[in-house]
């Protein structure tokens, strides 16, 4: 199908409980007050044994045991369904024919439910994603009169809306974000952590929400100050508990390494927000990551797409983070022994257990990235999904039922329900990663000119700026005739400039109303030989307009150096269409086992 693609008090975690069900992980795994990895090392247990991290390089810590009964993928028709039917609760919810307590919070649950909506959807006209970007673009605006809002809960709501607005169209909201992430970073407390405005104690829950969005923002270029995210890494390191925990609100040891007893606040959702956030620092500073996952020595990947890489600039080598690779990996160690020693357990009785999946998807993600190796089903995700899928109300929704008692309002449940099964993390990851598979930079030769009179884009003279041809684009009111795609028109050589103008070709291919532009957005694509852009190819396949689906037909075929494709005539049925994605699906993850197709 086409488009399958917080709040104090909402988003905040206390203790998950501490008596463990008694049944075993495997019948646990299909009930509703089910376990989530890790579960119990044994005979007969589902399990992955982790080796401790503590002074172990990066390639020896992963160890696998016996695979799970079931195994998905964020496109298994189950989770798909599943995720289908929360995004129905969503806008039911929206629509009014739900109560929910999120609507007592001032942002955040609207917010966080149009983040959700629009990771799967890509719809930035549906009504749940406009309530959320109207409060998003409300918080923006007092940021830009010089201050934050008066919310006790600004942080999370702060953090969500940049991830919004982020995801929605970075170019669009370029002011408000940069303005909503600078009065972000001035409200960083002496210690380096985040917190409640109004306290100078550091607050995990608060500070892995701003180290997300900061590192979204850099990863979308824009300025983040390393000093900031330095500090926020240290004070994380710093509140470290010698288990191997992090608590609530961080007691200072004063130095890094030396490691004190934390407030009696601890569980499984706070311990993975202060790892996870201690990895995304890393990625920060690039000690997980230099070029793009996919290499030019993987089985299938053509000949012609070399891996670029850019040239380093100056100000991308950051500098302020104290301590290396291995020494970080030596905390997170910490966190991986106790997580594996104590596994996780849902109790009967009130938790944040909706908050702690999507903390958990985004410490797993994270820590993939680390070890440099992935696993295309891992077992924490298959529970996860059982789990889930097992406590999903007849509406669609989770936490909506006496029996499924959570802290989180149905709607935010709900919301971190959904990235939880989308993988939103992962996808992030990889959607964001800096490296370039280039080809020629030149578009080939075409008999079409085109000429720009006011907002109709028409026949020649040529014009030459594709940034201009984009703004075009962009604009609601242009009308773009059929083959306007100059001869000469070349993208960006300027790594940095090229990967925006794909991004913003990328956006029109998905999202733009006028056949027109997605034409001409789908065929520059289609000619541009990047492999990073076959996933949004893939999803035009699907594209109502029959001139696109040829446009990126031929495109996959070019890029890939599969001239014959898969049999796709020019005009293809429904059927057929869908046929061709998931073989084009099939071979991309051939070259990217990692990458997870939304839509």
């Amino acid at each position: 199908m086409r488009h399958l693609q917080a709040v104090r008090g909402s988003l905040s975690p206390s203790l998950e409980g501490s008596t463990p069900l008694r049944s075993s992980p495997r019948e646990l795994s299909r009930r509703e007050l089910s376990p989530l990895p890790r579960h119990p090392l044994g005979a007969g247990s589902v399990a992955r044994r982790r080796v401790g991290l503590l002074g172990v390089g990066l390639g020896l810590w992963l160890a696998l045991a016996a695979a799970p009964a079931l195994a998905y993928t964020p496109e298994d028709p189950v989770v798909l369904q599943m995720v289908e039917r929360g995004i129905g609760f969503l806008e039911a919810v929206e629509a009014g024919k739900f109560e929910d307590a999120a609507r007592t919070y001032r942002h955040g649950g609207v917010i966080l439910a149009a983040y959700a909506h629009h990771k799967v959807r890509q719809d930035a006209t549906n009504p749940v994603v406009q309530k959320g970007l109207e409060a998003a673009l409300e918080e923006a605006r007092e940021a830009m009169q010089g201050k934050l809002s008066n919310s006790s809960k600004v942080t999370y709501e702060t953090s969500v809306a940049l991830l919004l607005m982020m995801d929605v169209d970075p170019t669009k909201y370029a002011k408000e974000i940069q303005a909503l992430g600078d009065a972000l970073f001035a409200a960083q407390k002496s210690h380096g952590g985040f917190g409640y405005l109004s306290e100078e104690d550091g607050d995990t829950s608060q500070t892995q929400y701003v180290v997300l969005a900061m590192w979204t923002m850099d990863q979308m270029n824009f300025k983040v100050p390393p000093e900031v995210m330095a500090r926020a890494v240290h004070y994380l390191l710093r509140t470290q508990d010698p288990t191997g925990q992090w608590g609530y609100k961080g007691v200072d040891s004063g130095s890094i390494g030396k490691l004190v007893p934390q407030d009696n606040r601890k569980g499984h959702s706070l311990t993975t927000a202060g790892g996870g956030s201690v990895l995304i620092g890393g990625d920060y500073f690039g000690l997980w990551r230099k070029t793009k996952q996919i290499k030019n020595n993987v089985t299938g990947l053509p000949a012609a797409l070399k891996e670029q890489k850019p040239e380093e600039k100056a100000e991308e080598k950051r500098t302020g983070l104290s301590v290396p690779a291995a020494g970080l990996m030596q905390f997170v160690g910490r966190t991986e022994n106790w997580l594996t020693a104590n596994p996780y357990r849902r109790t009967t009785g009130l938790s944040w257990h909706y908050y702690y999946l999507y903390t958990l998807e985004r410490y797993e993600s994270f820590l993939e990235i680390a070890a440099g190796r992935q696993e295309k089903e891992p077992d924490w995700y298959n529970a996860g999904v059982e789990a889930l899928q097992s406590a999903q109300s007849k509406d669609g929704g989770w936490a909506h039922q006496a029996s499924d008692a959570a802290h989180s309002s149905p709607q935010i449940a709900t919301s971190f329900a959904i990235l939880f099964l989308i993988r939103s993390t992962k996808k992030a990851i990889g959607e964001m990663s800096e490296g370039m598979l280039a080809g020629g930079y030149e578009l080939p030769k075409d008999t079409t000119d085109i000429r720009v009179e006011g907002t109709q884009i028409k026949g020649k003279p040529v014009a030459t700026a594709v940034t201009d041809l984009l703004s075009l684009l962009e604009d609601e009111e242009a009308s773009v005739e059929t083959g306007s795609i100059p001869e000469d028109l070349k993208l960006a050589e300027d790594p940095e400039e090229r990967k925006q103008q794909l991004a913003r070709l990328e956006r029109l291919a998905r999202g733009s109303e006028s056949y027109q532009s997605r034409r001409v957005a789908v065929r520059l694509l289609a000619q541009s030989d990047e492999l990073k852009v076959v996933p949004t190819l893939i999803y035009a396949l699907s594209d109502p307009d029959s001139v696109v689906k040829r446009y990126a037909r031929d495109g996959l075929r070019f890029i890939s150096r599969r001239f014959d494709g898969f049999g796709t005539p020019d005009a293809p049925s429904q059927r057929e269409a869908e046929q061709a994605a998931k073989a084009w699906r099939s071979w991309y993850n051939e070259l990217d086992p990692g990458y997870v197709f939304l839509d």
